[in-house]
């Protein structure tokens, strides 16, 4: 804790990124002093630097802390952040929370972080998880005797008397008292003794300007020549979200090492990845009118897999909208022929061998949750259907015998790590319903809608809303998820534009 003047905190975040790489400390940064921490905006170390009046960002950025506070809880399981790294040669980062003004801080956001920061303070240290206030001082209006009760070092700049130093440090005897009007001079605690200390600067620069723009220099030159992983981003969703930004999060790099998830957009509540739950899907419908996001969704959630351990196979209709993904790892079907091949010979033999161990499962009396954890060991298999109205009807007015074969496999071909998505147009719904097939595919009521107005989706329930958000129009790319696969409070997401 330090009650005083900033230039101690910037002083000692250029230390930290000169003494240690990102992959062994990632840095935060609440800033609602003077902005001098602006400057390591650019550095590999920084998570994010959060200023006045960006109360969005501070709350994506405490849902993501105290997410991460508890993703350590699991991966630590009981022992401390210092044995942890002693025996895992330190795979996990170090992570310092610097607020600048604390005071200021609590007071602009009505202390509606107070006790995530007193969590912080009592529950971090064991899980590498470290906080750097400043402020004027201790009490209700700076920093409250609750967090208080957890810092473990305090630096004292000049203070008004001997009194106040005795306060804060916590020992009676001071002996010595800084040489006043002295910038950077101050007491403290070494051990048993109060010593009097001096703040450096970064390094010696004619005047502050010239100090600030040679440390945005270092970090740009550390960022530019930094190829490891970078500390973690505060969660954001871009104005204008593309692929190529989208696969960069730490959390679809998280995902794409998941056999449990599918990256395919942001999460509105909280700017995280969203991931579909493989567990819970197997018939997934993409939904919407024409021009809301339907495709570029189904690019999205193609490119995904393909980044993952999977096969993949394209059924395309005439349109060809997604011929770019042919490729030798693809199966790229565009007729009866080509579809009756791929199904006879192709996902038959995987179907019937995942079967039997599903049907063996089931003789063991093993849920459904058990079934999916032995089944996900196996490659998964992603079907994407471009076209749900002209793969049915070339379906069944083929005269190749197929049909019985995809209904069965619509049927009971759940919970065999094999999965089918398929793009649908609500115009063509009416015409869709006499087909068996369909009816199967629909029925299991998973998928998104894209374009609002759900109140006119019949497939997907959307209980959640009232009636009036459900007659609501959406912007195009803009995902709404249905009651079944809500998880989370997750129900919008954003996709971004598929293209490179």
């Amino acid at each position: 804790i330090l009650c005083g003047k900033s230039t101690m905190m910037q002083t000692m975040v250029y230390e930290l990124i000169h003494k240690f790489t990102p992959d062994i400390v990632n840095i935060y940064c609440i800033d609602f002093s003077n902005k001098m921490l602006s400057v390591f905006e650019e550095a590999p170390h920084i998570g994010g630097i959060i200023y006045e009046g960006e109360y969005d960002k501070i709350s994506k950025f405490f849902n993501m802390i105290m997410r991460i506070l508890e993703e350590r809880k699991q991966i630590l399981k009981g022992v401390n952040y210092k044995q942890y790294i002693q025996t895992k040669n330190g795979d996990l980062p170090a992570i310092i929370v610097f607020v600048d003004n604390y005071g200021a801080f609590k007071e602009k956001t009505e202390e509606a972080y107070e006790e995530d920061m007193i969590r912080l303070a009592k529950e971090g240290v064991s899980m590498g998880i470290y906080i750097v206030l400043s402020g004027a001082g201790f009490g209700m209006t700076e920093i409250s005797n609750r967090i208080a009760e957890s810092i473990q070092r305090v630096l004292c700049l000049e203070l008004k008397d001997k009194y106040e130093y005795a306060d804060y440090l916590h020992d009676m005897r001071i002996d010595v008292l800084p040489e006043s009007n002295v910038k950077g001079r101050g007491l403290a605690k070494y051990g048993d003794r109060i010593l009097e200390y001096q703040t450096l600067l970064p390094f010696r620069a004619a005047n502050n300007y010239v100090m600030q723009e040679r440390i945005k220099t270092i970090c740009q030159e550390m960022s530019s020549v930094w190829t490891g992983e970078k500390a973690r981003k505060i969660p954001e969703i871009p104005e204008n979200p593309v692929w190529t930004q989208f696969r960069e999060a730490y959390e679809y790099k998280q995902m794409l090492s998941s056999k449990d998830y599918v990256a395919v957009g942001y999460d509105e509540r909280n700017a995280e990845i969203y991931g579909i739950p493989l567990k819970q899907i197997y018939c997934y419908m993409v939904c919407g009118m024409n021009r809301t996001g339907k495709t570029n969704f189904m690019r999205v959630f193609i490119q995904s897999v393909l980044e993952k351990q999977s096969k993949v196979c394209i059924i395309d209709s005439p349109k060809q909208e997604f011929k770019m993904y042919l490729q030798e790892n693809v199966e790229y079907l565009t007729d009866d022929k080509e579809m009756f091949e791929f199904f006879g010979k192709k996902l038959a033999p995987v179907f019937k061998e995942r079967n039997v161990v599903k049907r063996e499962l089931i003789e063991a009396e093993k849920d459904e949750d058990e079934i999916y954890l032995v089944q996900s060991e196996q490659t998964p298999v992603f079907i994407f259907i471009s076209d749900l109205k002209w793969f049915f009807e070339t379906l069944y007015n083929s005269e190749l015998e197929m049909k019985g074969f995809i209904e069965n496999l619509l049927e009971k071909g759940r919970l065999h790590n094999i999965y089918f998505v398929g793009e649908l147009s609500l115009s063509d719904v009416s015409e869709l319903q006499g087909y068996r097939g369909f009816n199967l595919f629909s029925e299991y009521h998973q998928g998104i809608h894209f374009g609002g107005k759900v109140v006119d989706n019949r497939m997907l329930s959307y209980d959640y809303m009232s009636y009036t958000e459900q007659s609501q129009g959406e912007k195009a790319g803009v995902g709404l998820l249905p009651d079944v696969l809500t998880e989370n409070e997750t129900s919008r997401i954003i996709v971004p534009l598929a293209r490179k």
